[in-house]
């Protein structure tokens, strides 16, 4: 099962226990039915492209340089050059087989980014769980909106600094949207409530 699958199976099983969802979908900031945030994090979830929930499978685990593809005499342990093309090769774990593998120097930083991405996608379900709670948490509160928050720090990608900030009406086409940002790994997004908007 591809990990896209499995966490909207994780989503569908989770609904089951969740005595607050309605069957209904369809909400709007005036009124309306009660939100199926369940199956709107399910459909984001469909709608994330590959590279966000895939690993690809790089690096070398046989004694094999990455450069020039010849066969080395035995599997280096640590940084070295090739004996035959002369280039530095590194030494290394792969994050989703923890396999000691062999990468170009172009590749390593590369892994140090897909080490971070697998370890975001281990906290997929969780993080799904704690999104629907306060989803429906705002629902019960009888908010119209709540706000994206999102990381200045070195590692922020530009949409997480373009995004900080920005209020979501409850039961828009523009949070369905929101929440595709909100549920991808590659991203450090959270939830604020935005008191203010209580219903009258």
């Amino acid at each position: 099962m591809g990990i896209l699958n499995l966490f909207v199976k994780l989503l569908s099983s989770t609904s089951k226990s969740d005595p607050r969802q309605s069957r209904s979908s369809s909400f709007n900031a005036s009124g309306g039915g009660r939100i199926d945030y369940n199956q709107l994090l399910k459909n984001a979830v469909a709608q994330l492209p590959p590279e966000a929930v895939t690993i690809p499978n790089i690096g070398v685990i046989e004694p094999i340089c990455p450069y020039c593809h010849k066969a080395l005499k035995k599997m280096p342990t640590r940084k070295t050059a090739c004996e035959f093309c002369g280039n530095a090769i590194r030494v290394t774990k792969r994050p989703f087989d923890k396999k000691k593998a062999l990468f170009t120097e172009s590749q390593l930083s590369q892994v140090e980014e897909l080490t971070a991405l697998y370890e975001a996608i281990k906290k997929m379900p969780n993080n799904l769980r704690i999104f629907k709670r306060e989803l429906n948490e705002y629902q019960d509160l009888g908010l119209t909106q709540w706000k994206f928050l999102g990381c200045h720090d070195e590692r922020a990608a530009p949409i997480e600094r373009e995004l900080d900030g920005r209020v979501v009406e409850i039961g828009s086409e523009d949070e369905k949207r929101m929440l595709v940002y909100l549920v991808d790994p590659r991203y450090r997004f959270c939830t604020n409530a935005v008191i203010e908007s209580r219903r009258k």
